[in-house]
């Protein structure tokens, strides 16, 4: 395939920690990899700018930023002409853009054709809003209409799943293109990567070694309901021997903590803070027993996809995405939202019966074989960059 020079802009790239962020560096990694020229322009996780080219075909222009007052680790841009001047200096036969409010700035600097790929609800800024009267729902209807208009432009939308999918074209009249965030099969996977490193993990991060791991992976935040999941842990702690393993950081750690000590677990509770998915992260997927979440508002979920590439099944909520990754019975359950008392069933099912474990957890790693490896995710958007530049020669003159 001919070699691209492609765009990303973002609010967040690694090191900041969020889902987003992860996307656009394995999109931005990977895509280098495979010869073509990549650009990431981001906000600077330092405050300040700088330039970082430490992998060839890949640079990383950092701009000036502030801190996120909402998220934990996180910074944030005020894109103006003069930070994205970069952008039209690097001459991009295509802008990726993973914030559609950039859109508003980026469209009058450059003709190269623009792919947006949406990454959150709106109701995931509107959940920091406090939920009085007609507030929450008025902000919500305002960021859909901006978003709306700022995506009428783009030559392109993208969905990480159906459902992300539908709900945009709900309240745009573009049809988004799916294209699963994708996993790297290698590195996320069933496979130990070194003898004993069940039992190295294990003594590192405190955990006990003869109870199984119930485990939970992804920001500590408002939208994400982690306090069902310690009522979750609780049901199921109180009736069987086992732990519960947290892996993140966020705003409510410190709540999930103090409720893990009000409801007596917190002696088979282990709180990680964020651990990097380069690191230790896909050895605690694979000495876990199961993977639990109650989030409600998930684009597609990067978490679920890791944890059924390490073989874990996976007990969630009906919501949002989530139907497209866990198949009832086959690579783990799902229940109704909020609903402790099945999510606690499912977990202690799974967490009671090793086999079955093992047998949703195949399930699970078939599936992410089959439908979400990294490098179809790549040929595909390497294919839809294709196609639109090809669309915009077209209708030039």
């Amino acid at each position: 395939m001919t070699s691209l020079r492609i765009s990303h802009v973002c609010q967040s790239y690694v090191p900041m920690i969020s889902g987003a962020a992860l996307v656009v560096r394995n999109l931005a990694e990977g895509a280098a990899r495979r010869g073509h020229q990549v650009q990431v322009l981001s906000a600077s996780d330092r405050g300040k700018a700088y330039t970082d080219c430490s992998l060839e075909g890949l640079q990383v222009e950092r701009v000036q930023s502030f801190p996120n007052p909402f998220r934990r680790s996180q910074r944030f841009s005020v894109w103006s002409a003069r930070r994205l001047a970069r952008l039209v200096d690097f001459r991009p036969d295509v802008i990726h853009i993973h914030d559609p409010t950039i859109m508003a700035k980026v469209k009058f600097l450059s003709s190269a054709p623009k792919v947006v790929t949406i990454h959150a609800y709106p109701d995931l800024v509107t959940s920091y809003v406090p939920d009085i009267l007609w507030l929450r729902k008025g902000v919500e209807s305002v960021l859909i209409r901006t978003v709306r208009r700022l995506l009428e432009p783009c030559d392109a939308i993208v969905t990480p799943s159906r459902a992300a999918a539908e709900y945009v074209s709900h309240y745009t009249d573009q049809e988004p293109h799916v294209i699963s965030n994708g996993v790297d099969l290698n590195w996320f996977s069933p496979t130990q990567k070194e003898r004993g490193e069940d039992q190295h993990l294990r003594e590192k991060y405190g955990l006990r070694p003869d109870l199984p791991v119930i485990l939970h992976v992804g920001r500590l935040d408002v939208e994400k309901n982690v306090e069902t999941l310690v009522e979750v842990a609780a049901r199921v702690l109180h009736g069987v021997n086992a732990q519960f393993l947290v892996v993140g950081d966020g705003l409510k750690r410190t709540a999930m903590i103090r409720l893990c000590q009000s409801l007596g677990i917190m002696n088979r509770s282990v709180f990680t803070g964020y651990v990097p998915p380069s690191g230790d992260l896909p050895g605690l997927y694979r000495l876990a027993s199961v993977f639990i979440s109650a989030s409600e508002k998930e684009t597609q979920g990067l978490v679920f996809l890791e944890a059924a590439a390490c073989g874990l099944p996976i007990v969630s909520v009906r919501a949002t995405a989530m139907q497209e990754i866990v198949e009832e019975g086959i690579n783990g359950y799902l229940a109704d939202i909020r609903d402790v008392e099945t999510i606690a069933a499912h977990t202690k099912r799974i967490v009671e019966n090793p086999a079955l474990g093992r047998k949703l957890g195949r399930s699970g790693r078939a599936f992410m074989q089959r439908d979400h490896a990294m490098e179809t995710t790549l040929l595909k958007y390497e294919q839809l960059y294709t196609e639109v530049i090809q669309r915009r020669h077209e209708r030039q003159p």
